[in-house]
């Protein structure tokens, strides 16, 4: 670690670049020859003279020679991270990431450095508890956590809600937006709210006259999404569409068989049905879907301008065609069947129709606010946030990991809490359930909440939409999903399955570099075993493979579980590509004897292909040699991470299914990779079209003012546009959502990481993979989105954020 000491009299905290005092905690080792001859592992203090910035960005850098003053003997070699001097042989051309275990030593600071003081900076090499080997850095880590949790206390905000910072308290720096952010988050409201006044908007308690009139709201704020709402608002086609591709698009499911409080019968959906199939048919072949909107029964609702406001849990049949196309058969708004309560059907008239069509779009705008984006992505977004700054020192790989994924995050809640959910708030003043209903319905939300529909995909199994048509929400979230698994995957198998050192960069386990080249080199220039070409010509000797290799099980676990991949034959019995694995590995030695990190990447790189753990690939070898899982299993600081995100986030409640411990590397990437996936695309798909989507009123109202109609009779417009919200509530609603659009100030977007909190090579390589992995699924969206009449854009990987930051 580093102690970077401010000088006296730089008080101010402006972020001056000043001369610091940099103590530089290293973990050498004592040379061959030292006059006791332990060559025992010590910590050396070496001090220093290094420029420092106080702002985030900044990186310490300080070079060390080989020869350093210590306090702990007269000369020592440092084991890790020493900067050669110029010319040295031992410097290889190529990749500069390659050669970072050779120096210079990094400190990452990415936090405001205010005041007078002292601050402790780890050295950025990651490393797990179990690879922190002296009790002097592991007291720091330790020490470091207490810090952290009593800086960032929590408290519950609401009965049954997650927790969060108490309200009220004072943010720091480290958690506050930029200025730029800022400046453009502040503006944008401004703006909105100056443009409803302006025009008179937010004076008028009053209905509608027309739904002409309310296409008027738009002449500063439109897109060509809002515009092509506007035009086909009343189409059954885009009314079913959204189900898949709008901003809910986690509560359609298949429907097997009717709930026994939905009296469906096959004469009330022949005509939408057509000739030649029936009901019951259909449901069979898996093209009749169901919205159910039950969360939303008995709850409080708000009164806004003297008049009470409604709230309906309805229920909703559709069916998609064989073309794709997704057409509502049947509405019914109470979970309570009856002559009150009668069914709605495409046949009835226009604006009675259309009315039942905007009941059900009202119980998608509150369960959509309340649920899939203020609960799933807000409030359990800056769980994860806090627990990562609480239980993870800066130095875990968990951390460097996930800290991008919370940039905001704190922020952006705290915002909410103070103007969004405040007892007079814009809940209380557009939104007809208010602050007490729509506390109630988080709360319940989150007792129905499970495990399995937080991980995209078991949700979409679970749900029955995996290979639904025109699921564009569904394909693009797979393809991000499976992206950040595989990434997730790298840098995790990196930390937890012991990789030796010249994988990784990690100064946990020395390994002999000649003896290793040796016993491996002397396999291929006897002759190609077994194992490589899958010909049975020469059986391998696999106690000279074993003998030839020092430290076996950490080098075979380290190395081949890296892949998580379809493992060649010498592993499982499938047949691998002979040419390819031939020219990838055998030439390198051939050639010539090869720097470790080219044989890394010459060797390793060739498998990372494919995502799933391979369940023989871990018990057919990996389970001889090294226990893998007990390293997740072992991490303190890991499990303690993982059991605040439980009790505070999910209350301790057994019956979510969320693990309050991990037990294997599979449970970790999943839980991470759901996490990274819920902090980015998750919010994106459910913020960033809401503007779009839901500023008209007829298609997203969020405060009906009559109650559900208990008859079949013909409505004219102003009976449809008394029900709507007022015009003082539309533009309260609208000037919101205008705000809640991704700010492009700012913005970074999933996979870009200017921050570099990992130092080493491998997760360096990992990331760039995983950068390009996005721009292949970005060039795949954009290709399919020309051909579409309304473009699917919130999951390019260009349009993620990494965190929810707006």
């Amino acid at each position: 670690m580093a102690q970077v000491t401010s000088p006296p009299g730089d008080t101010d905290g402006t972020g001056d670049t000043v001369v610091a005092q940099v103590t530089l905690m290293a973990q050498v080792t004592s040379p061959p020859g030292d006059t006791d001859g332990t060559g025992d592992t010590v910590v050396a203090q070496v001090t220093l003279m290094a420029q420092v910035t106080s702002p985030p960005g900044d990186t310490v850098t300080a070079q060390v020679t080989l020869m350093a003053q210590v306090t702990s003997a007269p000369q020592v070699a440092l084991v890790a991270q020493v900067t050669p001097p110029p010319g040295d042989g031992r410097v290889p051309a190529g990749d500069p990431d390659d050669v970072a275990h050779l120096g210079p030593f990094h400190f990452p600071c990415y936090r405001w450095l205010q005041g007078y003081g002292t601050w402790e900076l780890p050295e950025g090499t990651a490393t797990t508890p179990a690879m922190e080997r002296h009790p002097r850095l592991q007291r720091q880590r330790r020490r470091h956590l207490v810090q952290q949790r009593r800086r960032y206390r929590l408290a519950p905000f609401a009965p049954g809600l997650p927790w969060a910072l108490p309200l009220g308290t004072p943010l720091d720096p480290d958690l506050s937006y930029s200025w730029a952010k800022a400046s453009a988050f502040y503006l944008r409201g401004s703006a909105a709210n100056l443009e409803a006044k302006l025009r008179g908007f937010l004076a008028m308690p009053c209905s509608w006259p027309s739904v002409e009139a309310m296409t008027r709201v738009f002449r500063c704020f439109h897109t060509p999404v809002t515009e092509y709402v506007v035009r086909h608002w009343q189409s059954d086609a885009f009314f079913g569409e959204q189900f898949l591709s709008g901003v809910n698009p986690v509560l359609l499911r298949r429907c097997p068989r009717l709930p026994p409080n939905f009296p469906v019968t096959e004469a009330m959906v022949a005509p939408s049905l057509g000739t030649g199939t029936s009901l019951q048919r259909e449901m069979e072949a898996g093209n009749i879907y169901l919205a159910d909107y039950g969360v939303l029964q008995g709850l409080p609702t708000a009164t806004i301008d003297g008049r009470p406001t409604f709230v309906a849990a309805p229920l909703c049949l559709l069916h998609q065609r064989p073309d794709g196309e997704m057409l509502p058969l049947a509405i019914q708004l109470s979970q309570e069947p009856g002559p009150e309560s009668p069914l709605f059907v495409p046949q009835d008239p226009p604006w009675l129709w259309a009315l039942a069509k905007a009941w059900v779009r009202s119980s998608e705008f509150q369960v959509h606010e309340a649920l899939t984006h203020l609960l799933r992505a807000h409030l359990l977004g800056e769980v994860f946030a806090l627990a990562t700054l609480r239980q993870l020192p800066p130095q875990h790989p968990l951390f460097k990991l996930l800290v991008p994924h919370t940039r905001f995050t704190v922020q952006i809640g705290a915002l909410a809490r103070r103007f969004l959910l405040n007892p007079g708030g814009v809940f209380d003043r557009a939104v007809a359930l208010g602050r007490r209903g729509l506390l109630a319905l988080v709360a319940r939300g989150l007792r129905a909440l499970r495990w399995r529909s937080l991980v995209l995909p078991r949700d979409l199994r679970h749900r029955g939409v995996a290979a639904t048509k025109r699921h564009h929400f569904g394909s693009d979230a797979t393809k991000v999903w499976r992206a950040i698994r595989r990434f997730v995957t790298g840098v995790l198998s990196l930390y937890y399955l012991s990789v030796p050192r010249f994988v990784t960069g990690v100064p946990n386990v020395p390994i002999d570099v000649p003896r290793f080249v040796t016993g491996v080199l002397s396999l291929y220039y006897l002759s190609v075993p077994r194992f490589v070409t899958g010909v049975p010509n020469v059986p391998i000797d696999v106690p000279r493979f074993v003998t030839g290799v020092p430290i076996v099980p950490r080098f075979v676990t380290g190395v081949l579980s890296l892949y998580y991949l379809s493992v060649p034959r010498f592993v499982t019995g499938v047949p691998i590509a002979v040419p390819r694995f031939v020219t990838g590995v055998l030439s390198l030695y051939y050639l010539s004897v090869p720097n470790v990190p080219r044989f890394v990447t010459g060797v390793l790189s060739l498998y990372y292909l494919s995502v799933p753990i391979v369940p023989r690939f871990v018990t057919g070898v990996l389970s001889l040699y090294y226990p893998s899982d007990a390293a997740v299993q072992e991490d303190p600081e890991l499990q303690a991470w993982v059991g605040e995100i439980f009790t505070r986030g999910f209350l301790g409640r057994r019956s979510s299914g969320v693990p309050s411990r991990l037990h294997s590397v599979r449970g970790l990437v999943t839980f991470v990779t759901t996490v990274i996936y819920t902090c980015s695309a998750h919010h994106a798909a459910t913020n960033s079209g809401q503007f779009e989507l839901s500023a008209f009123p007829p298609n997203a109202p969020a405060a009906m003012r009559a109650p559900p109609p208990r008859s079949k009779a013909a409505l004219s417009e102003r009976e449809f546009l008394e029900a709507l919200p007022a015009m003082n509530t539309t533009a309260t609603v609208l000037a919101v959502l205008w705000v809640l659009r991704n700010e492009p100030m700012d913005l970074r977007p999933l996979g870009h990481y200017p921050e570099r909190h990992f130092t080493e090579a491998a997760p360096r390589r990992l990331i760039r993979r995983f950068r390009r992995r996005l721009r292949r699924i970005s060039r795949e969206i954009r290709a399919r989105n020309a051909g579409l009449e309304r473009p699917y854009p919130y999951l390019d990987p260009e349009n993620i954020e990494n965190s929810v930051a707006i």
